[in-house]
């Protein structure tokens, strides 16, 4: 139990650092076209 439950706080982790970047970056893109275009 305690096995599985620390791998999956790994895994989501490791999966968080590397969507995190591309995410901050994709919302970034998205609000300066958003502004860009509908202001």
């Amino acid at each position: 139990m305690t096995t599985k439950w620390s791998n999956l706080s790994i895994d989501t982790g490791e999966t968080r650092g590397t969507i995190k970047p591309i995410l901050d970056m994709a919302t970034l893109k998205g609000l300066n076209f958003f502004e860009k275009n509908y202001k």
